[in-house]
């Protein structure tokens, strides 16, 4: 359990903890950057002409047009398809890709309970897959069997918004920092 603060400990708690004391440490920081000529009351402010005083200048990356190369697809257009990595093709549930699978009237031994030639499989074991026809695999429903889909980010198109200036064809001038001036000492 915590004792109530008497009036000289609350004093002393709200100095320490209030926001006077960061302007106090601001004040010192301020008066011993003029004693140390980091900063100089002499200096005079000056107009940037790198922005014509506007604070910022065309976006160097789009060249002021607020689009770039899609990020995602890197201006393709379209990415890889997730549900088959580009292949075009799932494996088959069935057969797990090989296109056969195991004959269902000898069991995959090839012969019948009285010891024949199974008819069903020739004798092999095995039979064709009748899901993929033997193909091993479908058609990826996702893609199509293209082995890509258009891109999310740029609906296909390879253009998106300039990643430099979010699509504000402008970004802050460097020389003076976006303040449309800078401080220049005498």
């Amino acid at each position: 359990m915590t004792m109530p603060l008497n009036h000289h400990q609350s004093r002393i708690a709200l100095l320490t903890h209030s926001p006077l004391r960061n302007c106090r440490r601001w004040m010192w920081l301020f008066i011993l950057m003029v004693c140390c000529g980091l900063f100089s009351c002499n200096a005079h402010r000056v107009e940037c002409d790198a922005c014509n005083w506007q604070g910022e200048v065309e976006c160097p990356h789009c060249q002021g047009s607020g689009t770039g190369r899609c990020i995602r697809c890197a201006g393709e257009g379209h990415t890889i398809c997730t549900d088959c990595l580009g292949q075009g093709r799932d494996h088959c549930n069935q057969c797990h890709g090989n296109g056969t699978r195991e004959c269902l009237g000898c069991g995959g031994d090839g012969k019948t309970l009285n010891d024949q030639r199974c008819k069903d499989c020739d004798g092999t074991g095995s039979k064709r897959c009748g899901l993929c026809l033997g193909n091993g695999g479908e058609l990826c429903r996702h893609c199509k069997g293209m082995g890509r889909i258009n891109c999310d980010e740029c609906s296909g198109k390879g253009i998106g918004i300039c990643h430099m200036c979010d699509g504000d064809k402008t970004i802050r001038c460097n020389s003076c920092q976006g303040n449309k001036y800078y401080f220049e000492r005498e």
